[in-house]
């Protein structure tokens, strides 16, 4: 009743005070909600709250956000921050993270924070996987070519690329894509041609892919050259008539092939006892020895060739198709002559003329001629006789003439060589005995007087 106090008491004890809301808890933006993050370190950023002067950031290994298991708890001026220790797992590890918003007035609540918390998984890509097949430098055969590789741990899918150029040019791509969680993919359309390939796969899961450079570092390459074929024989062919004891055995190229096989053999079916020759030759033809050569049996051989290059040797069923076969068979040597003898005389108008065997001869011919260089022009006789060992002229004019004779033998496999029948070839005279000249003078009984007596006849 007695009054109020003085407006300067008041005054000093005055105060002051700011009315300001708490701001809410941000929203958050990166990670987002079940997203896979690769790295050790890892960015977090979330939206402007209205009023906020500070946050906190929490990352947490537990849902339930316990201490123990935290990643990251601090206070952070900015709307981002990076986090670093992060395992950066292949098989993953889950993680979940809040943020507070605060100003002078506080925080705001766990409930706001949690409410808008956001999960993530710290993943890395897989690595590159080994490459399985084709081996690195081998040679395939074949327009389809199956790649093969091993799992790359936590890998749901791959990629495979297969390209002609080693620094992996977009031109020269055979294949390049995504072929699922299998570890082969069959590619189709080869050339079989020779051509030389890389190739490269890359694995992912939910964090990416494995880098270029570990797909390259686990790259290989692979020629890609077809089996050739069987080449045709050329000679000898047919069954025919070989003589000599070696032989030159001839084949026409096969396309791709770099070298060849060859067999002779006198079992059709090849067996291994009766083989006279296997080897291998980088030539398309081979000269083979040990042939018996006998002017009186002959025997048979079959012979086939293999093409093979790197990629392999063509089937047996190929060389077998294409076989072909021979006669071995000696030519028979010049016979030795009898009649008429060296240097001796033939007389009369009719010669017969005898050799002896050459062993394999199933026929034989016979020259006579009065030029011992066998001119054209001096032919006295020359023609076959067959397998007889004589043969009768009876067309001689008796007269003196000399004349040179000789016989070649000879059966399927041919006939001997001109040098062997000249070697053996022989002389002789066609010219008989003459007979008793008519004497003139003295007649018969007559009566001649003195010492020196002419005689005509």
């Amino acid at each position: 009743e007695a009054g109020w106090c003085e407006d300067s008491e008041a005054n000093d004890n005055s105060r002051s005070f700011i009315n300001i809301n708490l701001p809410a808890a941000p929203q958050l933006a990166s990670p987002n909600a079940g997203e896979s993050v690769s790295g050790s370190t890892i960015t977090f950023q979330w939206n402007t709250s209205p009023m906020a002067t500070n946050y906190i950031l929490e990352v947490n290994s537990d849902s339930n956000w316990g201490e123990s298991t935290r990643q990251y708890f601090g206070e952070v001026a900015a709307t981002s921050q990076n986090v670093t220790g992060f395992p950066n797992s292949p098989d993953g590890n889950t993680y979940y993270w809040r943020v507070w918003a605060g100003n002078v007035a506080g925080w705001c609540s766990d409930a706001e924070a949690n409410a808008n918390s956001k999960s993530f998984v710290n993943i890395r890509p897989p690595i590159s996987p080994t490459l399985s097949s084709p081996d690195d430098g081998t040679t395939v055969a074949g327009t389809s070519i199956l790649f093969q590789w091993n799992s790359s741990p936590t890998a749901t899918n791959y990629r495979i690329e297969i390209n002609s150029n080693p620094d992996w040019g977009s031109g020269t791509v055979k294949f390049k894509g995504a072929v699922g969680s299998a570890t082969l993919y069959q590619c189709t359309g080869f050339s079989n041609d020779g051509t030389t390939y890389y190739w490269r796969v890359w694995a992912s899961n939910a964090a990416g892919w494995s880098p270029d450079s570990d797909a390259t570092a686990n790259s290989r390459s692979f020629t890609n050259l077809g089996i050739p074929t069987a080449p045709t024989l050329t000679a000898p062919i047919g069954h025919t008539v070989i003589s000599g004891s070696a032989i030159t055995l001839q084949w026409n190229t096969s396309v791709a092939a770099t070298n060849y096989k060859l067999e002779v053999n006198t079992d059709p079916n090849w067996g291994e006892s009766t083989r006279l020759f296997l080897n291998e030759t980088t030539a398309t033809s081979q000269k083979v020895s040990g042939f018996p050569n006998d002017p009186i049996v002959a025997t048979s051989y079959y012979w086939r060739v293999w093409a093979g290059n790197a990629a392999g040797w063509c089937a047996d069923s190929e060389a077998n198709a294409n076989r072909q076969s021979f006669v071995n068979l000696g030519i028979p040597s010049a016979p030795a002559l009898k009649a008429p003898a060296n240097g001796g005389l033939a007389p009369g108008t009719s010669v017969t003329y005898q050799w002896n065997v050459s062993l394999g001869a199933t026929e034989y011919y016979l020259e006579v001629n009065s030029d011992p260089n066998w001119g054209a022009d001096t032919v006295k006789f020359s023609d076959y006789t067959g397998g007889s060992l004589h043969y009768t002229d009876a067309s001689y004019s008796n007269n003196g003439q000399k004349y040179y004779w000789r016989v070649f033998a000879g059966n399927t496999a041919g006939w001997c060589s001109i040098a062997e029948a000249e070697a053996n070839k022989q002389l002789f005279t066609n010219i008989g005995t003459p007979g008793a000249p008519d004497l003139v003078a003295p007649e018969d009984d007559a009566v001649i007087s003195g010492d020196t007596i002419t005689f005509e006849w």
